[in-house]
């Protein structure tokens, strides 16, 4: 069975605009993300699987280049290493070495999200455990709040882990931590639509944000050093 590409999944032509490709992914993630069967969810992570590339244009140019030699390599699977792998030697052929030294410098900062099948219930007992409740309401709330991205099996995450907590023994702050390892689809569909950036360029680990008021004061996504955290707390205002 032929296996339908990025563009009848989300019923666009290969012309759609990007504005046409994300209207199409919020009117079909609308339509199935009220039905709670196995098929509507299976269908919802084809859905988000498609726009995350073809939301993203240097994406979309490699992915259309491969469907002009009716070659499928271009999926977001879950062995992330042999993607990876198949990403970069698609990227060599297509673009050069330039833009592989910069895909190859995202993926040595994030974890890309994969489809959450379970959820596992991990916590980091040293910061304020969250769920995407407890989430949203900071997002709407009126007092500036961090929120922290991670996930248990990200290194990143783990390295980020470890920033954070020597910045609980120096400042006096708040961390509210959201485990994407906590988030069944609905959370996740959940967390896509609280921010445009998200639903654009998808959900990576770790993610750093200070919400306030049902806006986005500051956003910062993949690894970030001590220092340089220190100054972006610092400039917006969370820590002094």
């Amino acid at each position: 069975m032929k296996k339908s590409s990025y563009y009848e999944i989300l019923n666009v032509t290969r012309s759609a605009t990007k504005d046409e490709i994300r209207k199409a992914y919020m009117e079909l993630s609308k339509k199935y993300k009220s039905s709670k069967d196995e098929e509507s969810l299976n269908r919802i992570k084809e859905i988000r699987k498609a726009y995350e590339v073809l939301s993203v244009e240097d994406k979309r140019i490699a992915y259309d280049s491969y469907l002009d030699n009716d070659k499928y390599l271009f999926n977001l699977s879950k062995d992330k290493t042999k993607n990876i792998i198949i990403m970069i030697l698609i990227l060599i052929i297509i673009f050069g070495g330039s833009y592989v030294s910069s895909e190859l410098s995202y993926y040595k900062k994030n974890c890309s999200l994969e489809n959450v099948d379970d959820v596992s219930e991990t916590v980091n007992t040293k910061f304020n455990n969250i769920g995407i409740e407890e989430y949203l309401s900071l997002l709407k709330g009126e007092a500036l709040s961090l929120v922290y991205i991670g996930r248990q099996d990200c290194s990143f995450s783990q390295a980020e882990d470890v920033v954070f907590e020597e910045l609980l023994e120096e400042y006096d702050m708040d961390i509210n931590y959201l485990s994407l390892d906590n988030l069944d689809t609905n959370g996740i569909e959940a967390l896509y639509s609280s921010y445009e950036s998200f639903i654009e360029d998808g959900i990576a680990t770790p993610t750093i944000m200070l919400v306030q008021n049902n806006e986005i004061k500051m956003f910062k996504r993949g690894y970030t050093s001590k220092d340089n955290l220190i100054d972006l707390l610092k400039e917006n205002g969370y820590i002094a």
